[in-house]
């Protein structure tokens, strides 16, 4: 608990040191300036946003790939990738491949109005994952199904960039273990998997040149049906707080804070967009993530290295860098389908056991 609140102490900072940043560093009244595109980033497990996962911005037929490191998990693969199907329609596909996690999404976007949007999105997250019982640790493989989608009401050329709704609801699914005995007592076991309900709202604003700052609220209902023990409810608000600041106009920082009722979520990165000098769009991205759970699943630490290649970039391109687009709902449409409206950062799954 400590530790979360220090990391939160430390993101709020941040935000306050990005105001001052981007208005010395970036805000020259007599020189040309830039702005991060004001794409929201993507809606992950919490209901909130983040880009960290995926670090495309305002392409076309976005393709992206990553080398991915898990504390808990180890090593694995990932790709995202989106097209559109017609100008008001695109669709979006990522995977997640490893030893202890897999990992597969798919996401449906719609142009519905000029300056709105909706997503569909659905996923299945399999892990390896460790309890901890009384008559020894056990292994075992937990799936979990989720659906979601997201709303977005884009503000062009205004300090409020955009408004924007999600909600999700994911269910992960029980194991049941043979009992053990010692000849002095049995432990019956069983793995629980948890019901998740989630909904947010929320908003993105450009507060200086070069920044955008993300603020969501939302509520999570998080219920476990035990065989042995006390069924578990946890349920209450959440904040998410993004921040994302130019720090050259192909050089940007992004930070992140969530804290829900289940765990609290931190992340930071860098992207970098390379100088192609032609229609296409290259990009690299670095982030950390760390996870502080506030019940018996372990905490975890995550490394992300991703490579991230779009082609007609929408008359973007990586020799102008990021840059502020004039925004439509039909703008960017196959990239925002990359960025599912239902994103688990872990199966929910608790020990359940008795002695006898």
């Amino acid at each position: 608990m400590k530790e979360a609140k220090l990391k939160t102490s430390i993101v709020l900072g941040g935000v306050a040191f990005g105001f001052l940043f981007s208005t010395i560093a970036i805000a020259q009244p007599d020189e040309e300036t830039y702005a991060v595109n004001a794409t929201p980033v993507s809606t992950t497990g919490s209901g909130f946003s983040s880009d960290l996962n995926n670090p495309l911005f305002g392409i076309g037929n976005p393709l992206s790939l990553g080398a991915l490191y898990s504390a808990n998990y180890g090593a694995m693969v990932e790709a995202a990738a989106g097209r559109l199907l017609t100008m008001n329609n695109a669709v979006g596909l990522g995977l997640q491949l490893g030893p202890n996690q897999r990992r597969i999404d798919g996401s449906w976007g719609w142009a519905i109005f000029p300056q709105q949007r909706i997503k569909l999105s659905a996923e299945n997250l399999t892990q390896y994952t460790q309890f901890k019982f009384n008559a020894g640790d056990t292994d075992r493989w937990v799936s979990q199904n989720a659906i979601g989608g997201a709303y977005q009401y884009l503000i062009p050329n205004s300090f409020l960039n955009d408004l924007n709704a999600s909600a999700y609801y994911s269910a992960a699914n029980n194991v049941s273990l043979p009992s053990r005995s010692d000849g002095a007592a049995t432990n019956d076991r069983h793995v629980v998997g948890a019901k998740d309900a989630n909904g947010s709202v929320g908003a993105d604003i450009t507060p200086a040149y070069g920044s955008l700052l993300g603020v969501r609220v939302g509520y999570d209902n998080v219920n476990y049906s035990m065989r042995y023990e006390r069924d578990r409810d946890d349920s209450g608000m959440g904040l998410n707080l993004s921040w994302q600041q130019l720090i050259t106009k192909q050089l940007k920082f992004n930070m992140s804070a969530s804290e829900l009722p289940i765990y609290a979520n931190y992340q930071a990165g860098f992207s970098w967009m390379f100088n192609l000098q032609n229609s296409d769009y290259l990009e690299v991205g670095a982030s950390a993530t760390r996870l502080i759970n506030k019940h018996s699943i372990a905490n975890d630490t995550l490394a992300l290295l991703s490579l991230s290649y779009g082609w007609n970039a929408n008359s973007q391109n990586s020799a102008e860098g990021y840059h502020l687009v004039d925004q439509d709902s039909h703008d960017n449409l196959s990239q925002w389908a990359t960025m599912p409206a239902a994103y688990m950062d872990q199966t929910l799954a608790l020990r359940d056991q008795r002695n006898r």
